[in-house]
């Protein structure tokens, strides 16, 4: 079974400023085309990511992912994104959880302009917590040349996965350029896992995660995803299959992890049980 653990739906008006620094088409992220992309390879389960920005005037709606992760036959699990900087970032949320019925969170310090332990990002940690959500972070470098990347650090994330132990957290990218950092941060915390989107066309940097993972004991938390609609889950499968061909002179990456990447990384990985109100709706 086959999941694609980061991709997107968008259309282009919802991009704002970032829409420009992509690298790859921003019209092809609509519903239909995520649907044909995802049936082509097979894709048996995936995440679709909303992304909202106030600093980069971008907002891909929650209600347009969860439109379509509702209507995906069980197949899809949706992702919300709040920005910290809102002053109605917890209300959005709370809808996102329960109207929407949206199970994870996307957040990004370098697009967004925070910072991974400011107050505003820990209380919206705690409420995505109490909803029985996971986070996704996209805690790495960016291109864009307004954001910084003075918070983007993954070993920021530190004290955040230590506060909150039962909640799933997945750095994306690998964290790239912070490869190590991440892999020592899902070394020290169990609910850390990370992707290895936007990295499948980057064959060195896509091997020195793979290799840090196996030598950390990180591998089963290692996630195939693509990026969609930068690259198809199709493509993005060829691309890892074929990592030991781009790259020679180096000791090879097992096949049984390469095929366990794209075969053994159910959606229950990140099941959550248990899951309370807040504290603002209880009795």
């Amino acid at each position: 079974m086959i999941v694609d653990w980061h991709t997107h739906v968008w259309l282009p008006e919802h991009l704002g400023d970032w829409g420009d620094y992509l690298h790859g088409a921003p019209e092809e992220g609509s519903h239909e085309q995520h649907a044909k992309a995802m049936a082509e390879a097979g894709v048996e389960g995936f995440i679709a990511i909303a992304l909202t920005s106030r600093f980069l005037n971008m907002s891909v709606p929650n209600d347009y992912v969860a439109e379509y992760v509702n209507n995906s036959g069980g197949l899809g699990v949706g992702v919300a994104s709040v920005d910290p900087n809102d002053p109605g970032a917890l209300e959005e949320l709370e809808r996102a959880a329960t109207e929407l019925k949206l199970r994870g969170l996307k957040l990004s310090p370098p697009y967004q302009n925070f910072h991974p332990q400011s107050d505003e990002a820990f209380a919206i940690y705690e409420l995505a917590d109490r909803f029985g959500m996971f986070l996704i972070f996209h805690q790495g470098t960016v291109f864009h040349p307004r954001c910084s990347l003075a918070a983007a650090n993954p070993i920021l994330l530190d004290p955040v996965a230590g506060a909150f132990p039962q909640m799933p957290m997945i750095i994306a990218h690998l964290g790239q350029p912070w490869i190590g950092e991440t892999t020592a941060v899902m070394a020290r915390h169990k609910n850390v896992f990370t992707d290895v989107s936007a990295r499948l066309t980057r064959p060195w940097q896509l091997y020195n995660g793979l290799m840090g993972a196996l030598d950390y004991n990180t591998i089963d938390r290692v996630l195939f995803g693509t990026d969609f609609p930068l690259v198809t889950p199709q493509r993005g499968a060829e691309l890892l299959r074929g990592l030991n061909t781009r790259l020679q002179g180096v000791t090879p990456i097992p096949d049984d992890v390469i095929e366990g990447l794209l075969h053994n990384r159910p959606l229950s990985l990140i099941t959550r049980t248990g899951a309370v109100e807040p504290a603002s709706r209880r009795s």
